[in-house]
């Protein structure tokens, strides 16, 4: 008869998620996770096929708790909602600091990145639709605004900046501001360049149409 398993996998997965909480990435081993469930290594050996993946399952619960917290600044963010997520993406730096570091201060895997890319893509599409522009300038102007808030989030992460509140959302909201009229002002430019190459085609047009009238003119002039 097989052993019925002392711990399933989501016990294990979040006692794991436990240590990586409160200690980081770094303390979570075999052996203290074993001693946090009280038990050998044997059983996260039964369940996992080795820490590497019990490592991956924890990265997935941590990014699931970054979302969550995304996606309920997003909703109350009004007429605003990707400048609220970047405002609680500094914002979860602050309460969560040890899951930050594991999803955004560490090199990632090939499926942390894939999984990232995935995530992303609901706000890209919304800064196109809030901006009137394609997916792929609405990408640079979110990289252009993550590089900003991203370092910014790491710093009070790391604790080498004290949180304020005021200062945060000020300086995040001007950036945001900077470069959405730089935005605009592209858009301006990129519409009086059309509108000026199509009044050329069109003073083109009446130019060559008025030569053809004097040429048929002259012609039956002689």
């Amino acid at each position: 008869m097989p052993r019925i398993p002392k711990y399933s996998r989501e016990q294990i997965i979040d006692a794991a998620f436990a240590i990586v909480r409160e200690q980081g990435a770094d303390a979570l081993s075999a052996r203290a996770l074993a001693s946090r469930l009280g038990c050998s290594v044997r059983p996260i050996f039964d369940a996992f096929t080795n820490m590497e993946e019990l490592h991956h399952a924890v990265w997935l619960s941590a990014n699931e708790a970054y979302n969550d917290h995304i996606r309920a600044a997003m909703e109350d963010g009004g007429d605003k909602p990707y400048l609220a997520s970047g405002l609680a993406y500094i914002d979860f730096a602050r309460r969560e600091p040890r899951l930050f570091a594991m999803l955004f201060m560490r090199p990632r895997t090939r499926h942390e990145m894939e999984q990232a890319e995935q995530d992303v893509c609901p706000v890209i599409e919304l800064v196109a639709a809030q901006l009137g522009v394609s997916y792929e300038r609405a990408y640079a102007f979110h990289m252009q605004l993550w590089v900003y808030v991203h370092g910014l989030a790491t710093m009070i992460a790391s604790r080498y900046l004290e949180w304020d509140g005021d200062f945060v959302g000020r300086s995040t909201s001007d950036v945001y501001r900077a470069l959405k009229a730089q935005l605009e002002a592209e858009r301006t430019a990129t519409q009086r360049s059309v509108a000026t190459k199509e009044g050329a085609c069109h003073g083109c047009d009446t130019h060559r149409a008025s030569d053809e009238t004097v040429w048929r003119h002259d012609r039956r002039r002689r």
